[in-house]
């Protein structure tokens, strides 16, 4: 992803270690380059990494990280179609 402009790629962290004033939770932003956490960010921001990563001490439900990824992965597609025009007769 490294010559692109997004970087569809989530993270769910969950657990004590995710309460709130963990220190943890100051590591994980700085994979992060300190882009802000519990909300999308598929876009990079100054050539660092668009990372998603969501953090809580209980765990998000299967429908909430679905809800999540079906967001990303639909940010994705758009921008793939734009960059590169619809593609027809694709062989999967």
């Amino acid at each position: 992803m490294a010559d692109e402009d997004i970087m569809p790629f989530v993270v769910f962290c969950h657990g004590k270690d995710f309460e709130p004033g963990s220190y943890i939770i100051d590591r994980v932003a700085a994979m992060a380059h300190f882009r802000p956490g519990n909300t999308i960010n598929v876009y990079k921001a100054n050539g660092l990494g668009g990372l998603t990563w969501y953090y809580n001490e209980t765990e998000l439900t299967a429908q909430q990280k679905y809800d999540i990824m079906y967001t990303i992965s639909s940010i994705a597609l758009k921008y793939y179609i734009n960059k590169f025009g619809l593609m027809k007769n694709i062989q999967i």
